[in-house]
This record gives C-alpha cells, sequence and structure tokens, in this order.
C-alpha cells in the first residue's frame, strides 16, 4: 500500500528509508544456549537471529569456519527460515529449531545424510516420523530430539544413524529431555522423570524417585555427573555427584541418586529456569535475581572469587536477569538487553571480543546491536533527507549569522 506523507513547505516530500525484516515476526525475546562440556555459546536475539561465538572446532559456530571467535558472530538463516526457535549445541555439533519447526544441524553430526561430512553451516535433518521438532538437547558424544507427535528420536557418535525412543512407561508422550555427561533426562507427560545411560546397550530406564509432598516434575537439566529437577512444590532438587558443592545441599559427599532439595535463599519465593554445568549450577528466580553454587575455579558463579560454593549465593550486580547458560567452567546470562558472562574465556566464550585466561566477575559481551529488539541486527534504523528551509526536529539551517531549529514534531520508533 503507498503511503501518502504530509508535504513539507515548497512542495518538497520526505525521503525515508527503513530496515524493514520478516524476522520481526519472531519476538520470543532473547535465549542463550551452551552445554555443560561445551565452550561454544549461542545467542537467539529478539528477532529470532542466531548469534555464536567461543571454540568454532568442528564447525560448532555455523558461521562457515572452524576458528573460535572471541566476539558474537552471525548464523546466516538457510532458505526459507526467517527466525530460530530453539538452539543447543555441544564440543562437536549444535542443533537449531526454525520458525517452520525444521531441524538444522553443523559441525561433526555424523548421520546420514552427513555421516562422511561435516556440514559447517546449518543443514536440515529430516524427522522420520514426518512432524514438526519441538525440541532438541545436545551432550558430548550423544544428541536428542522430541517430535510434535512427542517422539522422541537420539543419535550418537560412532553409531551412524537415528534411532527412535519407545514411549514412556507412564503417560503417553515424552514433554522434555535432557542429555549429560553420560546420562540422558526425559520427562513424560504424566510428570514422572526417567533417566537412561548413554552407553547402555538398549532402552533401560531408571525412574527418578519424586520427592515427598511432590505429585510431579516440572523442568529438568542434566550436568556432568549430576542433575537439576524443579517438582511441583517449586522447590529445586539435585542428585549426582557432589564433590565441589553442585548439589547445592551445604555439604559435600561424593555422590546419591537421591533427590535432595536445594536451599531456597531468603526472598525467593520461586525459581524460573536452572542450568547445570559440568561442576556448578545457576538458577534464575522469578525476580530476575541470579543464584550459583558448586565449583567455582574459574570464578564461574560469578562472586568475584574462585571460592567453591555449597549453597546457593547470589550474583552481585545483576539485576532483571531473563536467561541464564552454563557451559564448561563458564556461565553466561541476558539482563538488561545484554549478555554478560564469567568464568573462563580462554577460548572467547565470553563474546568480549578478548581471550582473557577467566572472569570472576559478569563482563559484558561485545554485541553491537540491541538483543531485545525485533528488527534485523543489519538495518539501519532511519535515514532521511530533506532537501528544504524547513526539517525535522532536531535539524538545523545555517545563514550568514543565523542558525537555528524548527519545531516541528516528528516521532521515530525502530
Amino acid at each position: 500500500m503507498k503511503r501518502n506523507w504530509p508535504k513539507l513547505p515548497g512542495g518538497k516530500s520526505w525521503l525515508i528509508l527503513f530496515g524493514l525484516s520478516l524476522n520481526s515476526i519472531w519476538a520470543a525475546g532473547p535465549q542463550l544456549a551452551t552445554e555443560s562440556l561445551s565452550s561454544t555459546s549461542f545467542l537467539i536475539a529478539g528477532n529470532g537471529e542466531l548469534n555464536s561465538w567461543g571454540y568454532g572446532g568442528y564447525g560448532t559456530l555455523g558461521n562457515g569456519s572452524c576458528k573460535n571467535e572471541s566476539a558474537p558472530v552471525t548464523v546466516a538463516f538457510p532458505s526459507g527460515v526467517n527466525a530460530w526457535k530453539s538452539v543447543s549445541g555441544s564440543e562437536y555439533a549444535s542443533f537449531a529449531i526454525s520458525d517452520n519447526n525444521q531441524l538444522y544441524g553443523w559441525g561433526f553430526i555424523n548421520m546420514p545424510p552427513y555421516t562422511n561430512t561435516s556440514p559447517l553451516v546449518p543443514s536440515i535433518i529430516q524427522a522420520p516420523d514426518g512432524a514438526g521438532w519441538t525440541a532438541v538437547a545436545a551432550g558430548k558424544d550423544a544428541w536428542l530430539g522430541l517430535t510434535s507427535l512427542g517422539h522422541l528420536y537420539g543419535w550418537r557418535n560412532g553409531y551412524a544413524g537415528m534411532i527412535q525412543y519407545p514411549s514412556p512407561p507412564t503417560g503417553t508422550r515424552w514433554t522434555k529431555a535432557a542429555i549429560g555427561y553420560d546420562e540422558i533426562l526425559t520427562l513424560a507427560d504424566s510428570g514422572r522423570l526417567y533417566s537412561h545411560r548413554i552407553w547402555v546397550v538398549g532402552w533401560q530406564l531408571t525412574e527418578v524417585s519424586r520427592p515427598a509432598g511432590t505429585t510431579a516434575w516440572t523442568d529438568i537439566s542434566s550436568g556432568q555427573y549430576f542433575n537439576l529437577g524443579v517438582a511441583d512444590d517449586g522447590n529445586i532438587y539435585s542428585w549426582g555427584y557432589n564433590y565441589d558443592g553442585e548439589l547445592g545441599i551445604g555439604v559435600k559427599f561424593p555422590t546419591t541418586n537421591s533427590p535432595q532439595r536445594v536451599l531456597m535463599p531468603d526472598g525467593v519465593t520461586g525459581w524460573k529456569t536452572i542450568a547445570a554445568g559440568n561442576g556448578h549450577s545457576l538458577a534464575l528466580c522469578t525476580n530476575g535475581q541470579v543464584y550459583a553454587w558448586g565449583g567455582n575455579w574459574y570464578g564461574q558463579l560469578g562472586i568475584g572469587s574462585t571460592t567453591n560454593q555449597t549453597l546457593p549465593v547470589p550474583a552481585p550486580g545483576l539485576a532483571n536477569v531473563t536467561a541464564i547458560a552454563v557451559g564448561q567452567d563458564y556461565s553466561l546470562v541476558v539482563a538488561g538487553c545484554g549478555v554478560l558472562g564469567f568464568g573462563v574465556n580462554s577460548a572467547g566464550q565470553l563474546g568480549t571480543g578478548t581471550n582473557t585466561a577467566f572472569e570472576t566477575l559478569p563482563v559484558a559481551s561485545s554485541f553491537i546491536f540491541d538483543i531485545c529488539s525485533t528488527n534485523s541486527s543489519l538495518s539501519p534504523v532511519v535515514s532521511i533527507n530533506v532537501i528544504d528551509d524547513s526539517a525535522s526536529e532536531g535539524s538545523y539551517r545555517s545563514h550568514p549569522g543565523h542558525t537555528y531549529t524548527n519545531t516541528a514534531l516528528f516521532r521515530i520508533s525502530r
């Protein structure tokens, strides 16, 4: 539709050049992703664009290269894709689901049709049941995908091809999946949670016991030899290794298979998101505050020291956080439309544009655009060319001895 802009004095017209993009239809808010044994970082911005930084070996960044990047780079959209919905990456391969519910992978995928090749840019992976993909989880040596039919598929390094896992023992379909170093967690629509060891032959499920007073699990995250889960009583529970305090229960001991309640700090009324790393944990509470616990040898708890913590402690200076992710000895958060990171940075995984050894306090990643904006990062905000004595507010006219601005009001929003 032609837009008739009002004429300026003298019959001149505005020449306005906008940068518009179909990406603006995707406005789910920024999302972060990495994996407990990975040094590759991802952000889906508010406009649906995918950015990556950190370790790039095997082509895991998706930008056509196998080199590390210490500052964020943009992953190009495949044909027909206008936004990304979710992303997950590991040391060897990365995966993302597009706005049309297709799954794409890059790096060392090691499954047909990419058994003998490692694509360096997003390449499509078809769902065997013909449905769209709803979730994907990448681990060190295995990957999982859920389809809209509730079918769970997986594939492993060293085993060419994709397999379909059986339906859950309770309920009718799988709703969530998480993958750690050697363990898969799968949540059924019944609210019951099951564990499977990756390298065990066959599909041998063990139910994770529900804590007393709870009836269902609602969220899960799997790290290196330990797990986190949120139950319907609103509490975080943890189980597995606890050598560095990663269970967040106030003490250290070798291991437990029984879920233990993580202490809820004073003033916290509920948890929004959990993330398990290779030896530390992060949790985002409903008021936007981040709490961390566990191993802290590279400052990955963001508290200004390298002292391990056995109970949740607040990360200072972080407020209004909307997303978190943890990798191998580092952490990322989205706060105030910016990405902050802390912990190891030897591969540039904090995205600061440098390769410092580590950071014990949050530092800003070097994004050059507003990650909350729903417009393309490549689009100009606005460009105005006015050839007239009278112009928009803030412009000026100069004559010998005279400089002034007019009083017309012209509002522009991106």
